[in-house]
């Protein structure tokens, strides 16, 4: 059998260097949801670990295991949290209560009435499978392209955590006591704490790749909107310019063989592309300053779009002779 202690240790290692990756991930800026929760989760968990430690090496450690106890729920409670927070979710806050409840009580029962460590094991054991189970569920249900792979990922590591935990709250009662200075503890238990050691690192590392991966696809797609954007501008300011170009070109060929009226028309429209043209960079700009501010939407006039589009191509119609439409 694995020396339980020399694992509690190892699990508050574990999970207090994974806490701090976390908070100082948090603190360079990063903002993706959750990564606060997890944090919080494995200093609990790892409060847990140190307890428990204590607990083997007293008298009487009952007390002592009974917070740790309470703990691990919590931590675990709060890594479900994370996911949620991770996929923009409110927490289940019910189901959080009830299990807190649960644990306080049964486990009071179990540890400071009946010093019986094996009830505590099902309890918690029963407890954390159900956490993980909606947990995964709710990874595994998630259909946004930017977190679904990461959410996958997380939600096999809480399927197999939750899976484990199950198998050992049904199969814990019928196992023969330990032997050694910790008697009611079994192999499984000393298993337990070494999945439990798994789950603290595999949990952290997935999280920050499911945030990672999250922000890649948003710049990659920011960069393809940006990308035709760029695209639709430059057509859309070339066309003004064109006119402009052009209507000017034309007044320098004819010279002064353009009557008066003509040239003034040749004018008129290039100063009405010009000023189209400077309308629309205000207008981008004044997008681009809005660009997270909540957007508006009101009705226009197609005609008038339409008729805009024809004066931005009016010099492009006329020296095609091509036949411009609009049909309502």
């Amino acid at each position: 059998m694995f020396d339980i202690a020399t694992l509690l240790v190892s699990l508050t290692a574990v999970e207090l260097i994974m806490s701090l990756v976390l908070f100082v991930f948090a603190a360079t800026g990063h903002k993706g949801k959750g990564i606060s929760e997890l944090a919080f989760a494995l200093v609990f968990g790892s409060l847990g670990s140190i307890l428990a430690f204590v607990a083997t090496n007293q008298p009487a450690g009952e007390r002592f295991l009974f917070v740790a106890s309470i703990l691990f729920v919590l931590g675990v409670l709060l890594s479900a949290r994370a996911m949620r927070s991770l996929q923009y979710f409110d927490p289940r806050i019910q189901l959080e209560i009830a299990c807190v409840s649960i644990a306080l009580v049964l486990n009071g029962w179990f540890l400071l009435i009946e010093a019986n460590l094996v009830g505590m094991f099902v309890t918690n054991s029963a407890l954390f499978a159900i956490i993980s189970g909606f947990a995964a569920y709710d990874l595994f249900s998630e259909k946004r392209p930017d977190l679904k792979p990461g959410c996958r990922i997380l939600g096999a590591m809480f399927g197999v955590f939750g899976g484990f935990m199950a198998f050992r709250a049904v199969i814990r009662p019928f196992l023969e006591a330990g032997t050694g200075p910790f008697p009611q503890v079994t192999t499984l238990d000393s298993l337990a704490a070494l999945v439990a050691i798994a789950a603290a690192i595999l949990w952290a590392v997935g999280f920050l790749w499911a945030v990672y991966g999250a922000s890649e696809y948003r710049l990659k797609r920011a960069n393809a909107e940006l990308e035709r954007f760029t695209g639709v501008v430059a057509h859309d300011l070339k066309a003004p310019l064109n006119s402009v170009i052009g209507f000017l070109g034309i007044l320098k060929q004819s010279g002064k063989g353009t009557n008066h009226e003509k040239s003034s028309d040749y004018l008129n429209s290039a100063s009405e592309a010009a000023w189209q043209m400077n309308t629309y960079i205000d207008d981008l700009l004044d997008q681009a300053s809005a660009a997270n501010q909540e957007q508006l939407f009101e009705r226009v006039d197609t005609g008038i779009c339409s008729g805009d589009a024809r004066k931005n191509l009016e010099f492009s119609i006329q020296r095609s002779g091509a036949n411009f439409v609009i049909s309502r």
